[in-house]
């Protein structure tokens, strides 16, 4: 079993998509005791990260590198990359601002009427603000504007799981739209549940990405004929499944058996 030692703001880095986490956490993975320098090949790093596209891999490091997680460069006359990994200043920043504003906010106010408690509940209140504007911060080119990068990883996820591959560059514009204003999570689990639901396997039936898109389907509520809706398992009423004419079946089975034992008593 192999350990894998790594920075836990590797995880917990909301600026990062889940194939960047993949991919840091794979460099994180060839790093030695007392060297922050890895030389990984992009063979190496996309069976690691599970990535099978070495083109993706080069720009999912270049934008780790514009993130401030590692600093990247050709390595001598063979070509390759090497990788010295490193902490964003956004994020080794953040504990500071954070204890300042806890030891600015607690300081109690003596010229103020209100007792103790109210001061202690005022100060803490104020702290809990600040914090989240640093959080709000940080998260902003997640839930507010995507960068470029992150946003065409996203779509690579959506686009390889769409069953009619016509249209890309239009279904680009239309997720670029779309992810404004709904998440990547809503957006992609909404498609799969259509995609199994309604038997999606490319034909003609199967509409385009673009237009699936522009017309928001992710909030479509999805009805089948047969029993079932929205993609759960809870069957309708009155529904008979073959499961249920099995039964049925298997207990005219055992009552008929059981009427022949008794005449033959």
């Amino acid at each position: 079993m192999s350990i894998l030692v790594a920075p836990l703001e590797a995880l917990t880095d909301a600026m990062l998509s889940d194939p960047e986490r993949r991919v840091l956490l794979a460099l994180f993975s060839y790093r030695g005791k007392v060297t922050e320098l890895v030389f990984p090949s992009l063979e190496a790093l996309s069976e690691r990260s599970n990535i099978n596209d070495k083109t993706r891999i080069s720009k999912i490091t270049t934008s780790l590198a514009k993130k401030g997680w590692l600093t990247k460069k050709k390595r001598g006359f063979t070509g390759c990359n090497q990788y010295t990994m490193c902490m964003p200043e956004r994020l080794t920043n953040l504990d500071l601002e954070t204890n300042l504003a806890l030891e600015t906010n607690l300081v109690p106010d003596t010229n103020s009427n209100l007792d103790s408690d109210t001061n202690y509940d005022l100060g803490l209140r104020d702290h809990v603000q600040v914090t989240n504007q640093l959080t709000n911060q940080i998260n902003k080119p997640v839930t507010k504007a995507l960068a470029v990068s992150d946003q065409e990883d996203r779509f690579e996820e959506f686009w390889a799981d769409y069953p009619k591959k016509e249209k890309k560059a239009a279904a680009i514009k239309s997720y670029a739209k779309a992810i404004k204003t709904v998440s990547h999570e809503t957006i992609t689990k909404a498609m799969l549940n259509h995609k199994v639901i309604k038997n999606w396997t490319g034909d003609r039936f199967t509409p385009m990405a673009s237009t699936w898109l522009n017309d928001k389907r992710w909030d479509d509520e999805i009805k089948i004929t047969g029993g079932y809706s929205n993609g759960t398992n809870q069957q309708q009423p009155g529904r008979i499944t073959s499961s249920d004419r099995m039964r049925t079946a298997a207990n005219e089975l055992v009552q008929s058996l059981n009427q022949s034992l008794n005449q033959a008593h």
